[in-house]
């Protein structure tokens, strides 16, 4: 469905039909439905990327070892894959680098063995201090890559699959009957929008412990490249 389509059927469900008095404007439920997915997604892991080169590519220059992330960024699965050395970076943390190399390691220069991420602050540090320019390839879980809004919430459809696009309804339903408007807000709808919606969270979360442990068994060794 797109995010029109289900917009539709939220209004359906509320009985907010009418174009020329509307209880909800189409701008309050499209912030709804962008905050519903960024919520299923983050709990979920659902949508799973290597491709999308603004998300997914980092341009290593040489002697700059921080770079940004995109905010979309959710998680990063190890290993990163450094395409002009043809080789896997792993996760190290600063503690485990203070411990082993002193207060050296934050001027040691070389090939990047591994990196830092710091997904709260959207920022990635490569170890060494990279000599030469490279292309880091990510493997990531993240949000949806375009927000929904006016001019495209007719063409763009949800990046999960269509079964939780019927549970976003709930989570739309949610903000949209807790508004501080008397005229708009039905505290019976709103209590069965919340348990259905905290249902759909629960299966999200069910979904993520799932598919993490299937990537924890069929992982490689650590320096086995397959």
């Amino acid at each position: 469905m797109t995010g029109a389509e289900i917009i539709r059927l939220v209004r359906l469900k509320i009985d907010d039909t009418q174009a020329d008095d509307y209880g909800w404007s189409d701008t309050e439920l499209i912030a709804a439905l962008n905050e519903s997915i960024d919520d299923l997604t983050t709990t979920g892991l659902l949508i799973k990327d290597r491709s999308t080169s603004s998300i997914c590519s980092i341009s290593i220059t040489a002697l700059t070892a921080e770079y940004t992330l995109s905010p979309r960024i959710i998680l990063i699965n190890e290993p990163i894959w450094l395409t002009t050395l043809a080789k896997p970076i792993y996760a190290i943390s600063e503690g485990t680098l203070y411990s082993t190399y002193g207060n050296a390691w934050a001027t040691q220069s070389g090939d990047p063995s591994h990196y830092i991420a710091d997904i709260e602050r959207r920022k990635i540090k490569f170890f060494p201090i990279p000599t030469a320019n490279e292309t880091a390839t990510l493997d990531v879980y993240r949000t949806m890559a375009t927000r929904f809004t006016a001019d495209n919430i007719g063409t763009v459809t949800p990046e999960i699959g269509e079964e939780w696009h019927y549970k976003l309804i709930h989570g739309i339903l949610v903000n949209a009957y807790d508004k501080n408007d008397v005229e708009t807000r039905d505290m019976p709808g709103l209590t069965v929008a919340t348990a259905k919606w905290a249902n759909a969270i629960e299966a999200a979360k069910r979904f993520a412990i799932k598919t993490r442990y299937k990537e924890r068994r069929i992982a490689p060794p650590r320096g086995l490249i397959c």
